[in-house]
């Protein structure tokens, strides 16, 4: 799944995660877009496995889908979001032809560039997640030693941000790589590792 978007004489595609994706013009959404007509944050789209829902953030000029203004709406393949001066095509399966629709849009020019700007430029078959897939399938004990050494990282950040004396100890033994110069005189990921134990061991009360 993914978007094309749009805006100020320029398109931009993204893939759609599990998650939200804020619009707006505040530098603190995901899409930042530089348009005087949207409020600061405008509309989301949120992903939930294969559902993708619009949903306008109580802006001033309205969120359109499809050419009607909505509160919260499913995104189907093929749908247009109007926000604005910007224009959003979802893509649900890129080995899908778009449809054309009898909506009638707020800025219908637009739509259409857009439209056709996909089918002569983006339209690949979206096969990263699934070449993903098949390669966990080769390789499960290369995915468990990634999700391992991932797990381990979470634990360390939840123990550091909740125990003072680990985080003194991660602020001491930062400071000593780098005044030491632990990383220019180890260029191998194993031996700069076992520096920093070492430093971490010498740290510890």
């Amino acid at each position: 799944m993914k978007i094309v978007v749009s805006s100020e004489g320029r398109y931009q595609s993204m893939r759609i995660i599990d998650g939200t994706l804020i619009f707006g013009r505040s530098s603190s959404c995901n899409v930042t877009i530089q348009d005087p007509i949207l409020s600061r944050q405008h509309c989301a789209l949120t992903r939930d496995v294969d559902r993708v829902i619009c949903t306008d953030l109580g802006s001033s000029n309205g969120t359109f889908l499809d050419g009607e203004s909505i509160q919260s709406a499913d995104s189907e393949h093929g749908s247009i979001i109007e926000i604005g001066e910007t224009a959003i095509l979802f893509i649900q399966a890129e080995s899908k032809h778009l449809q054309e629709s009898g909506s009638s849009y707020r800025n219908s020019e637009r739509v259409q560039d857009l439209k056709a700007h996909y089918r002569d430029n983006d339209s690949e078959p979206d096969t990263f997640e699934e070449e993903l897939v098949k390669l966990a399938a080769i390789a499960p004990e290369v995915v468990v030693d990634t999700l391992a050494d991932h797990v381990l990282h979470e634990l360390v950040s939840i123990l550091v941000k909740t125990d003072a004396d680990h985080r003194q100890l991660l602020a001491r033994s930062l400071d000593r790589v780098i005044s030491d110069g632990v990383i220019e005189q180890n260029q191998s990921r194993s031996d700069l590792k076992k520096a920093i134990v070492k430093i971490i061991r010498e740290e510890r009360p």
